[in-house]
């Protein structure tokens, strides 16, 4: 069987993953046609690196690791094609985190890490809960596992959704004053609801789904009031879809979750309270003289880079 070289790997999606290269990657193009041949023979090397980094995926299945090596030959020939990397997904971030260059690596380090985190928090509370230990496992599942088919269409990259999905699950269990009922509640509308939780004290329900908004472009909102306008609506449509038609007596909130693009922190954000929960963001902070990814609420945080940007 032909043997890959990890370095070579390595260094070759780094020159991927960082496509506004574009030059590096069209001088790279034998390279590139050398490894998707690589990949089809062993695909091992790829695989050592992603267990390596994230030990979950010792449990995935053969059929799941399959499906991977699938897919990413598929990115690749994208790449050899079009000559552009359209997407992102979590095995560059893993793969530029493995890096010998300090500089490079650091910063997808503490990523991984902090997924890493969260996946133990969230096993953590299924050992305990059992009836979402197959929900809380099919989050983490998809967040590896997620390769998205269509490279132009859909601007959102999945695996975010679920990166999403598993930080807010482990943050919304920390609300002291409800207590977690269901995951993917099925609703009277034929949809489902992400989260069920149930007030300690009132007893009422509360039904929470989230919503990613990726590839905001500030550049196309000169004002808070028209930026406002994009994300309500986007809110609203969601909403709509969900929990349009409901007859379960309850709470019906959209949690939303914004990508931060660079150019943002000139607006202030509002949502419409009436169907959305305060937007949050998942964001790299800096805690006790350390890096870490964190939830946070999106005024806060864009209050904070515009002060930087200040200095």
């Amino acid at each position: 069987m032909r043997k890959n070289n990890n370095k070579s790997i390595e260094t070759l999606c780094i020159s991927v993953l960082f496509c506004i290269f574009e030059e590096l990657i069209r001088t790279n193009m034998k390279r590139i046609t050398s490894l998707i041949a690589d990949l089809e023979a062993d695909f091992q090397p790829i695989k050592n690196l992603i267990t390596t980094h994230i030990p979950y995926a010792n449990n995935l299945r053969d059929r799941e690791w399959n499906k991977i090596q699938s897919k990413y030959k598929d990115i690749l020939e994208d790449i050899l094609i079009s000559q552009k990397v359209r997407k992102q997904h979590l095995f560059d971030f893993i793969i530029v985190s493995a890096h010998p260059d300090f500089d490079i690596s650091s910063k997808y380090q503490y990523f991984i890490k902090a997924i890493n985190t969260e996946i133990d928090k969230a096993l953590a509370f299924a050992t305990t809960h059992p009836k979402y230990k197959y929900k809380v496992k099919n989050i983490i599942t998809n967040m590896i596992t997620s390769i998205d088919d269509n490279y132009i269409q859909n601007l959102n990259e999945d695996f975010k959704n679920w990166i999403n999905e598993l930080f807010v699950f482990n943050f919304l269990l920390t609300c002291p004053n409800y207590t977690i009922v269901d995951m993917e509640r099925r609703l009277s509308n034929g949809k489902s609801a992400d989260y069920l939780f149930r007030h300690n004290t009132t007893n009422e329900d509360f039904y929470i789904d989230i919503v990613t908004l990726q590839k905001i472009d500030p550049a196309k909102h000169e004002t808070s009031e028209t930026f406002n306008d994009f994300i309500k609506n986007r809110i609203q449509r969601k909403y709509d879809d969900k929990f349009g038609g409901v007859t379960e007596n309850g709470v019906f909130r959209i949690l939303p979750i914004i990508e931060y693009k660079k150019g943002m922190e000139k607006f202030d954000v509002e949502t419409p309270k009436e169907i959305s929960l305060p937007i949050i963001t998942i964001c790299n902070n800096f805690v006790d003289g350390n890096d870490c990814v964190t939830i946070m609420e999106i005024n806060r945080f864009l209050s904070q880079i515009y002060k930087q940007h200040q200095v």
